[in-house]
């Protein structure tokens, strides 16, 4: 049973760190559902199994975030003025975003996760980016409130943020490499301050010794550190790859993501 899981979670770290620097989003779409179904597997308590699937997420963004920032830096595509512009939203909105996770029910989280995947997926298949009427960059506190909604938002869905983040930057008139860049590290912001508040309030809860309120450490670790390494061969396939194929890239883990929770949601009402 040992080497059966340290196998699937060198497995999921292997896609989540090449999906992270391709995209950008930290990998949360790849590492949630496998964290969901494994949890499962392990016979968690079925009301606390997408918190956990969250906060572990979560954590194990943080070492993948790191280096595809790194690599991003590198390249020069990370905007640090406006990553510092978002940040105080960011570091409030991170912080709702876990306690409200935790007051909500596993399975309406679930369920938002995928209908949520499923709807953004949608600005993606679009064949021109959704401008939303942006003429200009947001001002200081307009873009604070929209970073305080990108952080709830990523911290209740435990997906870092890339997802919300891209198509935000993008809508601001960036370029996809520079959207996708400041959206990395921006996602590195996001999911070490969830992570920290899923510990905090998880921290009555008990899940047994492996966990820390509701991180699992070894996959956390184990996920973590294989991403890290793999990061940057995302990161590369970036400069690479047209705009239009990242984006459809994009688009059908999201949808592909977002059905699979939704059908999994409702065959365990």
């Amino acid at each position: 049973m040992f080497l059966l899981m340290l196998l699937s979670y060198l497995a999921i770290g292997l896609g989540a760190g090449i999906i992270g620097g391709l995209l950008g989003i930290g990998g949360g779409v790849i590492t949630i559902p496998a964290f969901f179904l494994i949890f499962q597997w392990l016979g968690y308590p079925p009301s606390q199994i997408m918190h956990l699937s969250i906060g572990t997420s979560l954590a194990a963004m943080v070492l993948n975030t790191i280096a595809a920032t790194h690599a991003h830096h590198r390249r020069g595509a990370v905007l640090w003025l406006i990553f510092g512009k978002m940040t105080p939203g960011l570091i409030i909105g991170s912080i709702c975003g876990a306690l409200i996770a935790t007051l909500l029910s596993g399975h309406f989280l679930a369920i938002f996760f995928g209908v949520f995947l499923c709807l953004l997926s949608l600005n993606f298949l679009r064949g021109r980016v959704l401008h939303l009427g942006f003429t200009h960059f947001p001002n200081p506190l307009d873009l604070n409130l929209i970073s305080l909604g990108i952080g709830t938002l990523s911290s209740i869905l435990g997906i870092g943020g890339g997802v919300l983040t891209v198509p935000f930057l993008l809508a601001c008139h960036l370029e996809d490499k520079y959207a996708i860049g400041t959206s990395a590290a921006t996602t590195v912001l996001v999911s070490l301050l969830g992570t920290c508040a899923y510990i905090f309030f998880g921290w009555t809860q008990t899940l047994g010794p492996e966990n820390l309120g509701y991180v699992n450490l070894p996959a956390s670790l184990i996920v973590g550190l294989t991403s890290f390494f793999t990061a940057h061969y995302g990161v590369q396939l970036t400069h690479y790859l047209s705009p239009i194929k990242v984006r459809k890239i994009f688009a059908f883990i999201l949808i592909l993501t977002g059905m699979t929770f939704i059908t999994l949601s409702f065959i365990h009402i």
